[in-house]
C-alpha cells in the first residue's frame, strides 16, 4: 500500500466518524433505494418468520437504520410491533421521518443515536437487528457489549453486514484477496456501483470487502458472547454478498 492510500484511509476513518458522512447521505439513500430493495424484503420476511416463531417479541430496535428502508419493510408485514431505529446521521434520521409520515406508519419511532451508547435501559429490547454497521465500529466487541445489554435475557439480536467471509490463509493470499474483490466488483449491478467500490477499495479496503472468519469469531467471543461452559453462543453464515451473525443473548 502506498504512502498516499495510507493518508487517505486515514483521513477517510477520521472524517466518517462511525457514520455517513453528511455530504454523502444523498447518494447513499439513492443507493440503498436502488441496490438493497431485495435485500431489506428478504430480511424483513426472514424477521417476521422469526418473531411469529417466538410469540414473545413486541418491539425491535433497529441499529444504524440509515433512511429507515429495513423499518418500512418490517412495518409492511406486522402492525403489531414497536419500531425503533436510530442512527448517527441527522439527515438519514429526518429523511427517515419524512417517508415514514409519507407512507402513513405510525408504529415507527427514529431518533439520533450512538450504537456504541444506548440510550435505552438494560434488558428492554426484545428483538435488535442491525445491518451494514459491524464494518464501521471503530471498537466492535464493546458495541456489541453494549447492544447485548439492552437486549433481554433469550432474545435475539441479528447482525448483517456486507463482508465476505475468507481463512486467514487466504486473507495471507494477495493474489486470492484480489480475486475475491473482483468477483465482488462484477457481482455489482450498476457502472456507478462498480466504480464506486473500485474507489472504496483504492482508499481503505472499505465493504463490501473480504474479511477472516477468525476475525469476527474473535470479535464475539470478546463480546462474550459465550453460555458458563464457553459454548459459543452465535452462528455466522456467509450468504451471497453479506454475511448474518445470529446471537440469543444468554
Amino acid at each position: 500500500m502506498s504512502i498516499l492510500k495510507k493518508i487517505c484511509g486515514k483521513l477517510l476513518q477520521f472524517l466518517l466518524f462511525e457514520k455517513i458522512p453528511e455530504f454523502a447521505t444523498e447518494m447513499y439513500i439513492q443507493l440503498a433505494k436502488g441496490a438493497k430493495t431485495q435485500f431489506y424484503k428478504e430480511t424483513a420476511k426472514e424477521i417476521i418468520e422469526r418473531v411469529e416463531t417466538r410469540r414473545d417479541v413486541w418491539n425491535l430496535l433497529d441499529i444504524g437504520t440509515g433512511p429507515g428502508f429495513m423499518l418500512f419493510e418490517i412495518a409492511d408485514l406486522s402492525d403489531d410491533l414497536e419500531l425503533v431505529g436510530i442512527d448517527l446521521s441527522e439527515k438519514l434520521i429526518n429523511f427517515a421521518k419524512g417517508e415514514s409520515e409519507k407512507r402513513g406508519y405510525g408504529d415507527i419511532h427514529f431518533e439520533i443515536g450512538d450504537a456504541n451508547h444506548l440510550d435505552f435501559e438494560d434488558n428492554v429490547c426484545d428483538f435488535i437487528i442491525s445491518s451494514g454497521v459491524l464494518h464501521s465500529l471503530r471498537n466492535p466487541v464493546a458495541a456489541i457489549k453494549e447492544w447485548l445489554s439492552v437486549l433481554k435475557p433469550g432474545h435475539d439480536l441479528w447482525i448483517y453486514d456486507p463482508t465476505v467471509l475468507i481463512t486467514e490463509e487466504e486473507a495471507k493470499d494477495s493474489y486470492r484477496l484480489e480475486k475475491v474483490l473482483k468477483d465482488i466488483e462484477k457481482s455489482l449491478e450498476s457502472r456507478k456501483d462498480r466504480l464506486l467500490f473500485r474507489l472504496m477499495c483504492w482508499i481503505s479496503s472499505l465493504p463490501p470487502r473480504p474479511m477472516p472468519i477468525n476475525n469476527i469469531i474473535e470479535i464475539l467471543e470478546k463480546a462474550d458472547v459465550v453460555d458458563p461452559d464457553k459454548r459459543r453462543l452465535f452462528m455466522i453464515e456467509n450468504r451471497k454478498d453479506y454475511i448474518k451473525i445470529t446471537i440469543i443473548k444468554k
